[in-house]
């Protein structure tokens, strides 16, 4: 019986330099935030790789990622696909964007779930695709899952899996990629 290929990342990650010579493996081991899961994410989509390694997550500190592994399983616990979310930006989400707009329209696949209003626009992965959820003030919580989100509204800066955009943006689009990321439960 051959033994599992495993390599492990410690963040702070922030791209192919840190990443890529640690992909020649079954399994990988990330410690870190979710933005060193989502630069990993992104990697691996890049490369082709999604469904050849399989990542066993160790959050150090908070994190919106669902689907966490285990120090003593890494190699023995089952895994996981979770919906592998894409922005039009050249990111992903891991756990979680959001941004505060005001005067904005959000749709999910073709329901509007905001119009013309302010609020916290809040995406994550959920179900099979992309879960949006709207916090109005004074108002009721909408949310909505479908395959895409997008928003358009007065430039404000999103902040996806902790990390704040580096530009104010007026547009953007969220969508479910066709393959899942592979996570190591925590079993």
């Amino acid at each position: 019986m051959s033994m599992m290929r495993t390599a492990e990342l410690s963040g702070p990650l922030s791209g192919k330099e840190d990443i890529d010579p640690a992909l020649d493996v079954e399994r990988l081991v990330v410690r870190g935030t979710d933005a060193d899961l989502a630069a990993v994410a992104i990697r691996l989509l890049r490369k082709g790789k999604l469904q050849q390694i399989a990542v066993a997550y160790l959050p150090s500190g908070e994190s919106e990622v669902a689907v966490r592994a285990h120090p003593d399983t890494v190699r023995t616990a089952a895994v996981t696909g979770i919906p592998l979310i894409r922005d039009d930006h050249g990111g992903v989400v891991v756990g979680s964007a959001s941004a505060q707009v005001t005067g904005a329209t959000v749709y999910c696949d073709s329901a509007a779930v905001l119009y013309r209003d302010a609020g916290t626009v809040l995406v994550r992965p959920g179900g099979e695709g992309v879960k949006v959820t709207v916090h109005r003030r004074f108002r009721r919580t909408r949310s909505a899952t479908g395959r895409a989100v997008q928003f358009g509204c007065a430039p404000c800066r999103p902040v996806t899996d902790g990390q704040p955009h580096p530009r104010p943006l007026e547009r953007w689009s969220w969508y479910r990629h066709t393959e899942d990321l592979r996570l190591v439960t925590a079993c």
